[in-house]
């Protein structure tokens, strides 16, 4: 398999040196357009296209600046309620053809009725 090139992707560890550490994760994207990491919740447990990686990148920098959070902690929001694996990345396919202030308010407004913000 042809690599074409490797995305470093931080996030901030709970469990290390009082949250000021950083995890590094690599993601190898190959030829074939797929990511060797998973979003951990589609049907065959495929990898994440960078289509799907890219789109997931940024409803979480949208939704960060929306409501005025860091994008690592919405990351983790999104990804602790299950947001990230159970309804953006397995609803790309629909979700990327609407328009930015659409996409946030859902994820906003999915983020308040799970209670994850107020």
């Amino acid at each position: 398999m042809k690599i074409l090139g490797i995305l470093y992707i931080c996030t901030q560890s709970n469990e290390i040196m009082n949250n000021r550490d950083f995890t590094v994760n690599t993601v190898k994207i190959a030829a074939s357009g797929k990511t060797g990491m998973t979003n951990g919740r589609n049907q065959a447990n495929e990898p994440m296209d960078i289509n799907q990686l890219e789109f997931a990148i940024y409803c979480i920098g949208s939704v960060a600046d929306s409501i005025g959070k860091d994008a690592r902690d919405v990351y983790r929001m999104l990804k602790s309620s299950g947001i990230l694996n159970e309804y953006i990345v397995p609803c790309y396919d629909v979700l990327h053809t609407f328009g930015k202030e659409y996409i946030v308010d859902d994820i906003v407004s999915l983020m308040k009725k799970k209670g994850v913000i107020s």
